[in-house]
């Protein structure tokens, strides 16, 4: 495999051959009828009643925890299936992009980049920007550089004036 032949990180993860059959493992349980937009993100086969009849915690979407244990695969899994990758946490109100970048998940913040759909603006409830807690909890400078720049070339495209938190 040469370099030309596979460019990016997510073509290098597809290209290996037990990556590309857990991942189709994994689209497949995560299911393409699921909605990706606000709320319910639950299958649709299932009724709500016998989903959560033992469970009194409301219903999180596998990508969450991909981005805490820092699954590459399992996060290209889930934005294959339509996951929106600027979807809040209900617990915490963070982004995958911010647990990722708290967990110094390095090949799971490759893959959200890579994706495109990254919103780099969104702020946790503390105010903290992805790059923030990429220097604060995920003892990442390089990391935080990078996320920095993403959030600077968007606030300019958009308009926005940049501030961080004091």
């Amino acid at each position: 495999m040469t370099r030309t032949e596979n460019t990016n990180y997510t073509d290098r993860l597809l290209a290996d051959e037990q990556n590309a059959k857990r991942r189709s493992r994994l689209t497949a349980e995560f299911g393409h009828d699921t909605t990706s937009t606000g709320g319910d993100t639950r299958p649709k086969s299932v009724p709500l009643r016998e989903q959560f009849a033992p469970f009194k915690q409301a219903y999180e979407h596998p990508a969450f925890r991909a981005a805490e244990r820092g699954d590459a695969v399992a996060m290209l899994s889930s934005l294959q299936s339509g996951f929106d990758v600027n979807r809040l946490r209900e617990r915490t109100g963070d982004t995958v992009l911010h647990i990722a970048a708290t967990r110094d998940a390095k090949n799971v913040v490759r893959v959200l980049i890579e994706s495109g759909q990254c919103d780099y603006l969104i702020r946790d409830p503390a105010g903290r920007l992805a790059s923030e807690k990429a220097y604060l909890f995920g003892d990442n400078p390089a990391l935080a550089r990078l996320l920095a720049i993403k959030e600077r070339k968007q606030a300019k495209e958009q308009g926005v004036t940049l501030t961080r938190k004091p």
